[in-house]
């Protein structure tokens, strides 16, 4: 019996999610902890469109052992014109973000009061490169740096 695909018609090009193509690529990062001032954190990440472009992957590891592997699939609701993240990662936590792409840069935020997080990724002038400020706050104090990333493309 052959096993035709289901629903091929919807794996196609999502234009909510276009502003976001300039993530599309593998970078090499490069990262800066405040719990490790003095070492550099490498790693790398992807972005990839899935479903014929209908979704938008990030895959992300940090070779360093106190920074869990994660992945992220970026959606929309065209209604309300918003676009969201679903993060996984190897720890068994997952976080719905809200996301907002303006000009070259993409912003989401997670707000648990425990542990609230917040990062922001610019895009470069040439394409090449793209940095990441991010930052948290635990139990509804003050926000202080957290892992923020130099990414160049490969």
């Amino acid at each position: 019996m052959s096993r035709a695909a289901i629903g091929p018609n919807a794996c196609r090009l999502n234009p909510a999610l276009q502003p976001l193509a300039f993530l599309v690529g593998e970078w090499a990062t490069t990262g800066t902890h405040p719990a490790f001032p003095d070492e550099p954190l490498p790693g790398r990440t992807r972005f990839e469109w899935a479903e014929g472009g209908a979704f938008l992957l990030m895959r992300s590891q940090t070779d360093h052992e106190d920074f869990p592997d994660g992945v992220a699939v970026f959606a929309s609701d065209n209604v309300l014109g918003t676009i969201a993240m679903c993060w996984f990662d190897e720890r068994g936590i997952s976080r719905l973000c809200p996301v907002i792409v303006r000009d070259g840069s993409v912003h989401w935020h997670h707000d648990d009061p425990a542990f609230m997080q917040r990062l922001t990724i610019t895009a470069g002038p040439d394409g090449r490169h793209m940095s990441s400020t991010g930052e948290m706050a635990k139990n509804g104090g003050e926000w202080t740096a957290d892992l923020s990333q130099v990414f160049v493309r490969l």
